[in-house]
């Protein structure tokens, strides 16, 4: 009797660490997060490309704008972000309005990417995948 209670014991004891480990690893990961594609720019060499990216995460409330590189042989589902914009909401309970960014290819691995000086950018890489990312602040565009 005493080794069927160890057992039971023992497995409700590995079920709660389970349910713990993925309650703890599923806070520090957005869940039920959108995103849209929405322009996408190639190397001048067809190498690389750069694409725009909107999410819209459901525990955020704002949305975050990206700049991600993907290698055009590559896999398709494997980027690399180079920069992120957030965006916050127009009011109280309305709609967000996306962060106008520019993106253009100098060379073949040298990347332009302008944005406002107002905006809160939360990631900037400079070189991502032999990539030279250069960043240009300017206050003429509008938000």
């Amino acid at each position: 009797m005493k080794t069927l209670i160890r057992i039971v014991i023992g497995i409700f004891a590995v079920l709660g660490a389970i349910f713990l480990s993925l309650s703890v690893f599923s806070s520090f990961f957005p869940n039920n997060c959108e995103y849209l594609s929405f322009g996408s720019i190639s190397s001048p060499d067809n190498q690389f490309r750069a694409k725009q990216v909107l999410w819209n995460c459901e525990k955020e409330d704002y949305i975050r704008t990206e700049v991600r590189l993907i290698k055009v042989d590559g896999n398709p589902r494997m980027s690399w972000g180079a920069f992120g914009v957030r965006s916050k909401r127009l009011g109280e309970g309305s709609a967000f309005r996306p962060v106008p960014i520019e993106v253009s290819w100098l060379t073949d691995r040298k990347l332009k990417i302008t944005y406002p000086s107002d905006a809160d950018v939360f990631m900037l890489d400079n070189d991502v995948e032999g990539i030279d990312v250069t960043f240009v602040k300017t206050d003429t565009m509008s938000r």
